[in-house]
């Protein structure tokens, strides 16, 4: 449980986004803003030197560059940046942002059967990454932290028939892929409830399989 903004030793976190790419602002309390806030450069306030602000938000910058380039966005579409001050703080080497709500006038979860989907196209993104970008080719990504998708604000209320589609698909592109890169894969709960409902899910399986443990 806790910040995925703070998890250390993993290739890539993930971002779970929207439609628009539009990261929340970092004083907002989700997995976007907190992403958002770590990945930022600081500096030292003129009036307070005491106190620092946000001097660049390098995610946010580099995702309004990749909207640019899109006409459509969609549910399921994954993006790839760089992990920003992350890099050099927690050694994270990118992040991958999962489209995983709309965003028009109101925030629009994707369905259960969407947010599922979502696990398989990242993994499957990631090992395309891995096969076709030269940093990745010679040094993979082995190592990701999933949040659960679209149950922050605005979202999906029940987070148990969510975290339970995504463990599920993550373990049968595993399973089913020999070929993956991918080693190990955490999911995070950002909040006491997330936590607790995703580690008794993960509980139920196979211990051969999934290793619960506290990170």
């Amino acid at each position: 449980m806790g910040n995925i903004a703070l998890l250390g030793g993993i290739d890539a976190i993930v971002n779970s986004e929207n439609t628009k790419l539009d990261m929340d602002r970092p004083q907002e309390k989700s997995v976007s803003a907190a992403i958002n806030r770590y990945a930022s450069t600081w500096r030292i306030m003129q009036n307070n030197p005491s106190e620092f602000e946000i001097d660049k938000e390098l995610l946010k910058e580099e995702l309004r560059k990749i909207r640019k380039t899109r006409a459509n966005i969609e549910i399921g579409d994954i993006f790839h940046t760089s992990s920003g001050a992350l890099a050099d703080n927690l050694k994270i080497r990118c992040v991958l942002h999962v489209v995983t709500v709309g965003l028009g006038r109101n925030y629009v979860p994707g369905s259960y059967i969407q947010l599922g989907r979502c696990v398989t196209n990242l993994l499957t993104y990631v090992d395309q990454l891995n096969k076709s970008k030269k940093t990745y080719k010679l040094n993979p990504i082995t190592t990701l932290a999933i949040p659960i998708f679209a149950t922050g604000k605005g979202g999906i209320a029940s987070i148990t028939p969510v975290a339970q589609r995504m463990v599920d698909r993550a373990i049968d592109y595993l399973e089913c892929t020999a070929t993956s890169y991918v080693d190990t894969v955490y999911f995070v709960g950002y909040v006491e409830d997330a936590y607790r409902e995703l580690r008794a899910i993960l509980e139920t399986l196979d211990k051969d399989v999934i290793k619960v443990q506290d990170v």
